[in-house]
């Protein structure tokens, strides 16, 4: 996405379609647009994978020199870049930025005067008051359906970023003299000066006597997940091959599984 907008500025031609995404706000309904992008998302992050997520493609036409009409994709870019922005003001109402998510803020929405993404004509001022800017802080003057959609999908965001305070830090490390096993999840807080203290082991609760790795913490419903090489094979003689396969194939059988425990952090 970096690479997409730096040096760039990406806008919506006025015969493409306006913002169309719409939110739901209540969780006892099924999900909208926005809120399947933000699931998605959330779902790639508690899958541990290596791969990178694909955000689909897009498709650009270019007007002149780092200047570009989005063809196809103006549904997604718009979505993300008021993810993006909603990040970014929560970051900021946490904690000021390092110097490279400063930088990687002014490389993905606006560069001094320079705004990286622009939504079509007659709902632009709106989007860099409300959502780039945030000088707008009402909800007055909303004249079309894609500008109170573009409004919903910033507040939804900002209403799920809330409650993400970078309080804690939970992670994995290995060898440590305090350590259960080969590797053990430790957690450290954020002191009032805003530096880390020191970790502390989350014990035998959550590690094992073997290697334990890869934490996600579900805020929501008070759950870690770890990824955990624990296991109870034992030295028995077996007699049988399907003895031996019904041993091989349990649970915790060393061969990095998958666990959760209740706690609240």
């Amino acid at each position: 996405i970096k690479k997409v907008f730096s040096g760039n500025k990406i806008f919506v031609p006025t015969y493409q379609r306006a913002y169309s995404w719409d939110t739901e706000f209540d969780k006892t309904k099924p999900g909208k647009q926005v809120n399947v992008f933000l699931s998605d998302l959330e779902d790639y992050n508690k899958s541990l994978t290596k791969s990178k997520y694909y955000f689909g493609h897009f498709l650009f036409e270019e007007k002149s020199d780092n200047l570009y009409g989005v063809i196809d994709g103006q549904q997604r870019l718009t979505t993300i870049t008021i993810f993006l922005s909603a990040i970014f003001a929560r970051l900021e109402e946490i904690r000021t930025l390092s110097i490279p998510e400063m930088e990687i803020k002014e490389d993905v929405l606006r560069r001094n005067l320079t705004y990286r993404f622009s939504t079509v004509g007659y709902d632009n001022q709106l989007f860099k008051d409300y959502v780039i800017d945030q000088t707008k802080t009402d909800k007055t003057g909303l004249e079309t359906t894609s500008s109170k959609r573009i409004v919903q999908a910033f507040d939804f965001f900002k209403k799920e970023l809330a409650s993400k305070d970078e309080s804690y830090l939970v992670f994995g490390a290995y060898k440590r003299a305090d350590g259960l096993g080969s590797g053990d999840l430790y957690i450290s807080r954020r002191n009032s000066d805003g530096n880390w203290g020191q970790a502390d082991n989350l014990g035998e609760k959550v590690n094992s006597a073997q290697m334990d790795y890869c934490p996600f913490v579900d805020e929501e419903n008070n759950v870690l997940y770890l990824t955990s090489r624990r296991n109870n094979l034992d030295t028995t003689e077996f007699t049988n091959l399907e003895q031996l396969l019904q041993t091989f194939n349990s649970i915790e059988n060393g061969l990095s599984r998958i666990y959760q425990v209740k706690m609240s952090l």
